[in-house]
């Protein structure tokens, strides 16, 4: 008999019914996403409309009429000019009635959006300061945002004890600024708004988390199967990870990329991340250092790396000099890898004749970074946990891609994101192929494998140099082939040998010449010479650095406040005596990937496991350590650098993980608290795109997204 229905519920894989009607697996998918659907609509109706049914309640809607503060003028085309900011509000007697909201029509004439990202405009800061029956004096409430293209926006619940006199509205502009005030109303009923994207948001993360959930048929499905549906499965997690990262990477808008005719200038100091383009430029001239021009004062001075001297002395001779450039013997250099100069900006200026965007760039090596990052965990878990679930596989995916730091990367999109990106890519893609390169347990290794994954390998050094720390992952890789079946360091292995040491010469070489030509050493790649906010030449290895530094990196807590958008960034105040260089920091690593925090269980794990896995996992945080230290004590404090380590630690974490899949399948409550760590390590990555404490805030870069997602959730 031909079968009425294909869903599998151990496998959660449902095909066509061939019978026609609905399948039990097609009704199974209906009933959740009809569950899904009805709580969003509840919570559409009930609790995102909460506004709408609590303006019910309130006393009648009344027109205010409105006076002015000094810092106002009214012009004679019906607007009012800022002319003293202190100064600049609007008043209204509010007659002794309870204010339970106040209604706003605002514009600014002449506005108009450079972009959809600020299509919501204009934008103005306001804050509201009244009196009521517990103060004479006036109240000053919190500062809050109006978008005239937002009507939420438009509406100001405000909480005040019994009935109000004196109110008055604040704006925050600058002198010469013009509004239009159309109308002012107080009480106002709020419309009700069912917003189709949040109804549709909600249902889609409902849907996913429920179908990732430990309970899910996703991990009761073998990875090894290598069926159709466990390849859909991780085919659409890769296309989701990809478009998201494409997208946030386009969200800002900030790139110092080929476009910026102007770049911005701090003081004596010039921003200009249009890095890459002039080494491609250099390279195509047959040059090494950058045409760049270098003022008479920077090339006087005797330490030109003495941050403080020489903001003085150039700024008191009208010159400029440019930061985060390296500066050796009367000209700039990048420091920064030169292999994506070579493999993307130079062919590309060569191609068309033009610059390569900077942004577009990095939108580009980041979808490189989630294919090579999934290839590297396929590898690893084929090579050894190759009985894990489904489920399991999918959840690495996730915490890797949103907990690495690679959303930090997506999300500024400059030169600082390209070198860490095609590094890592590199190492990924030169791992991945030693992973597979052996053809079967104990028998020979193809060659060309070992060579291609020592080549890209190899290549990360001329991306970052610290990469390459990642050879000596070669040697647990390789561990069984090494010690027991003699396929490395032998006579009958030299081809084996050969095929992994030649590339790591084939690329050295060059490498180390390029670096002799810029600085005079071939182990010298500038850093030193960086024109930033230290003199790195004289920065040095200072013991008393790891702890403060460590805690930072890693156990800093994040910051939160009952103000949107809840996360911003932390105290970095230190006992450390010495000079202290730190970027905008949310908190440290182990509170954005929770999950990693398996690793404190590595010694128990230890003694129940033997042979090379644990050899790689013990080597992984080794390395992951090494980078660490050297990232803190010669570079600084930023969530950048955690993708230098965290995917060492996040590895080390799944094939711990992984090797305990039999043992999971039975802890229930275990597997919960993971699913958790996963959940919460997501959530708080991506929230925190939105913090005002980063480079390149929403709310200033893209406000009709930041102020957009504000009012989604407005319920106060």
């Amino acid at each position: 008999m031909v079968p009425t229905d294909s869903f599998d519920r151990e496998t959660g894989i449902d095909m066509l019914n061939v019978n026609g009607g609905i399948s039990d697996g097609a009704q199974y998918a209906i009933r959740k996403l009809l569950w899904a659907l009805i709580i969003a609509v509840v919570l559409e109706i009930a609790w995102f409309n909460f506004p709408f049914w609590e303006s019910l309640t309130f006393g009648p809607e009344q027109q205010v009429e409105l006076n002015t503060g000094s810092g106002l003028t009214e012009t004679s085309a019906g607007t009012y000019r800022i002319d003293n900011v202190d100064q600049a509000y609007f008043e209204f007697d509010a007659g002794g009635v309870h204010v339970d909201n106040i209604k706003f029509d605002l514009s600014v004439p002449g506005w108009g959006p450079n972009s959809w990202r600020d299509a919501l405009g204009p934008f103005i800061t306001m804050r509201v300061s009244a009196t009521d029956s517990s103060s004479t004096a006036f109240i000053d409430l919190p500062s809050f945002t109006y978008c005239q293209g937002l009507s939420d926006s438009h509406w100001k619940r405000l909480h005040l004890s019994g009935g109000s006199d004196a109110v008055r509205i604040y704006l925050s502009g600058y002198e010469g600024m013009e509004v239009r005030v159309d109308s002012v109303s107080i009480n106002a009923v709020r419309p009700f708004n069912v917003i189709p994207l949040r109804l549709v948001t909600l249902v889609a993360v409902a849907l996913a988390f429920h179908a990732l959930r430990p309970a899910s048929p996703l991990h009761k499905r073998r990875l090894a199967a290598r069926s159709a549906g466990v390849k859909v499965a991780i085919a659409l997690l890769v296309v989701f990870e990809l478009v998201a990262v494409v997208g946030i990477s386009r969200l800002s808008g900030v790139s110092g990329s080929a476009e910026t005719d102007n770049p911005q200038a701090s003081g004596a100091a010039v921003l200009d991340f249009n890095q890459y383009n002039y080494v491609a430029d250099a390279l195509l001239q047959g040059r090494v250092s950058l045409d760049l021009p270098v003022s008479s004062s920077l090339s006087k001075m005797e330490n030109p790396y003495d941050a403080a001297a020489r903001n003085s002395v150039l700024a008191e001779a009208g010159e400029t000099y440019y930061m985060d450039y390296a500066y050796y013997d009367g000209e700039y250099y990048s420091y920064f890898g030169v292999l994506p100069a070579l493999t993307m900006f130079a062919p590309y200026k060569a191609l068309t004749g033009h610059d390569l965007r900077t942004d577009r760039a990095v939108s580009a090596l980041c979808i490189g970074y989630v294919l090579t990052a999934n290839a590297l965990l396929l590898a690893l878990s084929r090579r050894y946990a190759p009985s894990i679930s489904l489920g399991l596989f999918l959840w690495a995916s996730l915490s890797f891609v949103t907990c690495s730091g690679l959303l930090y990367l997506a999300f500024l999109p400059q030169l600082y994101s390209i070198p860490i990106l095609m590094g890592l890519s590199c190492v990924f893609i030169g791992l991945t192929c030693w992973l597979i390169s052996e053809k079967a347990e104990g028998g020979s290794y193809r060659k060309a494998l070992l060579a291609l994954g020592g080549l890209f390998v190899a290549l990360s050094l001329a991306c970052r140099p610290q990469y390459v720390l990642a050879a000596l992952l070669a040697f647990p890789i390789f561990w069984e082939g090494i010690t027991r079946h003699r396929q490395f360091f032998s006579i009958r292995g030299a081809g084996n040998t050969a095929a992994v040491i030649v590339p790591f010469l084939l690329v050295a070489l060059p490498v180390m010449w390029y670096n002799a030509l810029r600085f005079g050493s071939p182990f010298d790649f500038g850093a030193a010479y960086n024109l930033t906010g230290s003199d790195m030449t004289s920065r040095g290895i200072v013991a008393a650095r790891s702890l403060p530094a460590v805690f930072q990196y890693l156990f800093q807590p994040f910051s939160v406040n009952a103000r949107y958008p809840y996360v911003y960034g932390v105290n970095m105040a230190v006992d450390y005596q010495g000079y202290w260089f730190y970027e905008p920091f949310l908190g440290g690593f182990f509170w954005f990937a929770p999950i990693a925090a398996t690793i404190f269980f590595a010694p128990r794990w230890f003694k129940r496991h033997r042979g090379s896995i644990r050899i790689l996992v013990a080597s992984l945080l080794v390395i992951a350590f090494v980078i660490l230290f050297a990232d803190y004590q010669i570079a600084s404090i930023t969530t950048r650098y955690f993708n230098d380590f965290s995917w060492l630690v996040l590895i080390s974490t799944w094939l711990m993980l992984w090797s305990e899949d039999h043992a999971l399948s039975t802890k229930t409550l275990l597997l919960q608290v993971l699913y958790v760590a996963i959940i919460a390590g997501i959530i708080l990555n991506v929230w925190c795109l939105l913090s005002p404490d980063r480079y390149g805030s929403l709310a200033s870069t893209c406000p009709t997204l930041y102020y957009g997602i504000a009012s989604l959730f407005n319920l106060v």
